[in-house]
């Protein structure tokens, strides 16, 4: 999402949002680290709703999962997870990878 390390470039998120059908259950979405590894959960939805609109402020004191400050990094990005339900109650993971691309 930001390029790569060597770009330099920060992004600050302002809002995320997640997008289901009738059988989803979880919407996730994580930083993706400079290295390629997971980061810490920033958006969660859980249950069938209308995924919620999740604004990020300003405030470094709050977790961004709790609207606090979010920005990404250089070489950063996210990842997103969707975990829906089949018609036998299995669930089911949806990982299209990282948002670096």
């Amino acid at each position: 999402m930001t390029g790569s390390a060597t770009d330099n470039q920060e992004k600050t998120v302002m809002a995320l949002t997640g997008h289901y059908h009738f059988r989803g259950m979880r919407y996730r979405i994580w930083r993706t680290l400079a290295d390629g590894t997971r980061g810490e959960l920033v958006y969660l939805q859980d249950g069938y709703a209308d995924p919620k609109f999740q604004q990020y402020s300003i405030d470094d004191s709050v977790a961004p999962i709790d609207g606090g400050k979010l920005v990404l990094k250089p070489g950063e990005g996210l990842e997103w997870e969707c975990t829906w339900e089949n018609d036998s109650d299995q669930t089911f993971p949806v990982r299209p990878g990282h948002g670096k691309e």
